[in-house]
């Protein structure tokens, strides 16, 4: 068709990830096309009122951390405020605020002096502690930065450098270990160990899931120096800024055109087929924004690929850790029995002890609908009125659960059931949540996430399980992490690549590759970052 003719560069999916690298490559002068299977664009980084009219909820994301250590979305989004319309709003004092059914009350503040007073009400030398972390993470920020927002380097290179010193061989025995090792052996207060360790469990990993200890010295200082932030009107629009960038500088989104399959011809990408068969061509290159087991197994002819390519697609792990997201629409926000300083973050993280999570995460192994689950509740309303209608709220209940439940019975059937134990469960924290509270709600189980994503497979929301052997030069699969797939001008972009899933804007460090091979990295904004 006429209207697809004539662009040098193809992305299949419209998510975050893939807007970030159109955007960056439309700004250098490319004419870039996204073609997004749903009807809405954003991948994870979505605003919808699925919930009733005028409530605006995030059905993935909602924080925004992870994006503002990334140095090349730092130099695109003075742009994107400025002519396309993005706006955050950061919590510049109590950002997350843990809560426990007997009304004890923890806070994670912007300032790590106020985060430390308060721990230290609990236990001094769990603050002292804490206060060492953050105060580690100070001196291996640097080094994080350049690591995480580049091509993943050799994992040998990087043990090789930690075992130089007796600094470097104790941070390696901190990533060995489990969260769940490393909060017992450096705290000492219940309250404590249970908030840091839910915290640390965000990116869909087990309690006992070893080598990944050292997401305390990322995650969780992490933001201190970067904050808690929500885009003005919701997650999906850092999505739509994107969009509106890509469309200004010429290119186009195109929405309910999903690909079906990637066009190769004598060893190089040249375009894709659309669902409703239209082919399109591209002068340049071909990106995938889709999962690799979509990608590999059913997009491209098998025959075309190499073995190591199908091999690494079928062993692609989704996630262990499906998630569930709940959306209620309420008349008035939540108060917490935790106080008004909690109250205040708008962001809880709602839990028991570390057994009480250690059981949890069983039952999700076991594949049972958890009886008495730890939840992530925010009411994004209290900082950006713009989501509800005036006087009201939104909140969301965020948590976990199995994809599949081990006796047979299907989520479609237990939906309900679902909803009424997730509301009854924060009613434990919230001493408002009455039936004469509550609007309306949206209950998404894992099966009904799969369904309206379908690169979130098995309900797992990360872009594939955050996993030692499925991290680094092993994301997505060994051999095949430079961003480049098997086939000449093709590329990959998405969470299912290095760093992984969140709100990161990963897709900066394929469009710097893309620039490389392009040989336009040097007149652009990121040639001194990337050659740093």
């Amino acid at each position: 068709m006429a209207e697809y003719h004539g662009y040098d560069v193809i992305i299949a999916g419209a998510g975050h990830n893939a807007l970030t690298c159109g955007a960056m490559l439309s700004k250098m002068g490319l004419k870039v096309i996204l073609f997004e299977k749903n009807a809405w664009i954003g991948g994870g980084a979505v605003t919808r009122e699925i919930a009733a009219p005028g409530f605006k909820h995030d059905t993935h994301s909602w924080g925004h951390v992870w994006i503002h250590s990334n140095p090349i979305f730092t130099l695109l989004k003075p742009e994107l405020e400025e002519k396309w319309g993005l706006k955050y709003i950061y919590s510049d004092d109590a950002m997350v605020g843990g809560a426990f059914p007997d009304g004890t009350g923890l806070t994670i503040s912007r300032s790590v002096d106020k985060t430390c007073a308060d721990f230290a009400r609990l236990s001094q030398k769990d603050a002292k502690r804490y206060r060492e972390i953050y105060e580690f993470w100070s001196e291996i920020r640097a080094g994080f930065t350049k690591h995480w927002w580049s091509p993943p380097e050799n994992e040998s290179m990087s043990i090789a450098m930690l075992e130089q010193t007796p600094e470097g061989r104790r941070m390696l025995r901190n990533q060995m270990m489990s969260c769940k090792d490393f909060v017992e052996e450096n705290f000492e207060n219940p309250y404590i160990k249970s908030f840091l360790l839910f915290f640390s469990l965000a990116p869909n990993i087990k309690p006992d899931q070893e080598n990944l200890g050292s997401i305390f010295h990322i995650m969780i200082p992490h933001l201190h120096d970067y904050g808690e932030s929500i885009p003005m009107g919701g997650s999906g629009e850092l999505s739509h800024s994107l969009a509106r960038m890509v469309e200004g500088y010429g290119g186009r989104v195109v929405p309910s055109a999903g690909v079906r399959k990637f066009i190769v011809k004598n060893g190089t990408a040249v375009g894709v087929e659309l669902e409703n068969g239209t082919e399109v061509y591209a002068n340049k290159a071909v990106v995938t924004a889709i999962d690799p087991k979509h990608t590999y197994l059913e997009m491209i002819d098998r025959s075309l690929l190499p073995e190591d390519v199908v091999e690494g697609a079928e062993r692609f792990k989704p996630g262990k850790i499906p998630c569930s997201n709940s959306y209620w629409a309420l008349n008035d926000h939540p108060v917490l029995k935790a106080g008004p300083e909690v109250t205040s973050t708008a962001y809880w993280r709602c839990m028991g002890f570390v057994e009480d999570l250690v059981d949890h995460w069983a039952e999700i192994e076991r594949g049972v609908m958890p009886t008495d689950p730890s939840i992530n509740v925010a009411c994004l309303s209290m900082k950006d009125p713009t989501r509800a209608p005036p006087g009201k709220h939104t909140a969301i209940i965020y948590t976990f659960a199995p994809y599949q439940l081990r006796d047979g019975t299907d989520w479609d059937d237990v939906e309900e059931e679902w909803g009424n134990r997730l509301l009854k469960t924060f009613r434990k924290y919230a001493v408002n949540m009455s039936d004469d509270n509550i609007i309306a709600r949206f209950i998404n189980t894992p099966k009904s996430i799969a369904a309206d994503n379908v690169c979130m497979l098995d309900g797992a929301n990360m872009g594939g399980e955050m996993a030692r052997f499925q991290m680094g030069t092993f994301r997505p699969f060994s051999g095949w992490a430079n961003y480049r797939g098997p086939f000449k001008n093709f590329y990959h972009v998405g969470p299912w690549n290095h760093p992984g899933g969140g709100v990161t804007a990963m897709g900066g460090i394929t469009a710097i590759e893309m620039m490389k091979d392009f040989g336009i990295l040097e007149k652009s904004m990121w040639a001194d970052w990337a050659d740093d």
